[in-house]
Formats: C-alpha cells, structure tokens, sequence
C-alpha cells in the first residue's frame, strides 16, 4: 500500500507517527471496490487499502453537509375545516382568468387585508447522502515536497478514475477519511463511511497565474475533493 504525507512536517518518523503539534490534518484511505462492497464495513474489517494519505489542512475549505429534504403538501387535520374555503378559492382562482373578475378578487383581498388558508404544511421526506468538500492549499517547499504532491495528485487521478475493459466498466476505488482537530490528542473532529468521489479538480495558478519553480515545478496547487456517501447516515452513526 502507497502512503503519502504532506508536507513533511507533518510526520516526525513515519506516516504511522503524527506530529501532534497543532496542525489539523486528514487521513485519507483508497479502498479497492470489491473489497469494499459491504458498506457496512468499518477500516479495520480491511487490511488491505490502495493507498493512504496525510494531508494537512491549514487555511483551506473544510465542509460537511447535510441536504435534508422537505416537501409541501395539504394539511390533512384541517381538511374539513378547509374544504369550503378551498373551494370558494378554486372558484375565485377560476373566475380570476377572467381579467375583470380577477381584478375584483385581488382588490377584495387587498381591502380586507386577508386571504384564504390553503392550509399547506412541510413534511418530512429524509436525509439525502452526506457531502464533503475539501480544498487543499499545497505549496512544496523543496524537491522532496514538490514530489510528494506529484504523487499524491497522480495516485488520486489514477484510482478515482474507471477502468474500460470492452464492454464492462469498473468502478473507480472509493473512499473513507477521518479529520483530526490537530489538538494535543488528534481528536478526530468527523469522519465518514465509505464514499465515492464526485469531482477532483486542481487548480495550477491559484493567484491568477502560474508559477514554477527552475526545475519546472508548479509554486502552488490548489487540490479541491468532494465526495458523496455511498449509504445514507444515521443519527446512531454519527456517535460513533
């Protein structure tokens, strides 16, 4: 398995041995899909992972996101206390078609300050899949930095992207992650089930132009991920 940390002060020995400073960072682990076909599976029911990264992540985007959906419907328990109102306000939307009419209903309205209820409420339809948006602000400060990236950015390319074999396409690897708060003792601040990627893009001049250093690598990098659950969260989940 390829592991990658970034930058190089973030590991005192290895990619085992955290620095512990003050430095939030996240571990992220590439899972081959068919190892990884029961979503239900935690890391350690995997030993065996594509790749791994540490990637600190100071001054960048960070974003957990939870799309809840609701929708408008008709307020049942006031069905019958309604239905008359509803009614006469079918009628009066009928009857606005014409111009005239319509004209006298608005100004009806508008005199006594009061419309009918359609009695419409928000119900509750669930949670879409949990998103997550990070932006990595990657700037070598030697040769050894810069290839560190190059890897890190070539790897991410490779198993993110789906292989064509003639007629069948396989999946691309998936993705777990944990964010550590960079505090005393790493308490990890989130972290995710089993995610498939929904854009990876990197951005060679993010202050308007490029720039590189003479041995032709780029100055700065900015690396932005999202990802998508693969499986719905639970309240009983997110304690974990």
């Amino acid at each position: 398995m390829a592991s990658y940390v970034f930058p190089s002060s973030l590991t005192s020995i290895n990619s085992k041995a955290i620095n512990k400073a003050n430095q939030p960072f996240i571990h992220m682990m590439l899972y081959d899909w068919n190892l990884s076909n029961k979503l239900e599976q935690t890391p350690k029911d995997i030993t065996t992972a594509i790749a791994e990264y540490f990637i600190a992540i100071p001054e960048t985007s960070i974003q957990e996101q939870y799309n809840h959906s609701w929708e408008s419907e008709i307020d049942t328990s006031q069905l019958l206390l309604g239905s008359l109102s509803r009614k006469f306000k079918g009628f009066l939307g009928w009857v606005s078609q014409a111009p005239l009419l319509g004209d006298v209903v608005e100004a009806g309205e508008a005199h006594t300050g009061k419309f009918f209820n359609d009695f419409v409420k928000q119900n509750y339809k669930g949670l879409d899949f949990r998103q997550f948006e990070f932006l990595f602000n990657l700037i070598p400060k030697n040769l050894s930095e810069a290839n560190t990236i190059k890897s890190i950015m070539t790897t991410l390319k490779q198993y993110t992207t789906p292989v064509y074999e003639g007629g069948l396409v396989r999946y691309p690897a998936i993705v777990k992650f944990v964010v550590y708060s960079g505090s005393a003792n790493n308490i990890p601040l989130f972290k995710s089930m089993y995610c498939g990627v929904q854009s990876l893009s990197f951005n060679y001049s993010p202050s308007g132009f490029m720039r590189t250093f003479q041995d032709g690598n780029v100055v700065q990098i900015h690396m932005n991920i999202s990802l998508k659950e693969l499986k719905r969260v639970n309240s009983a989940e997110l304690l974990k």
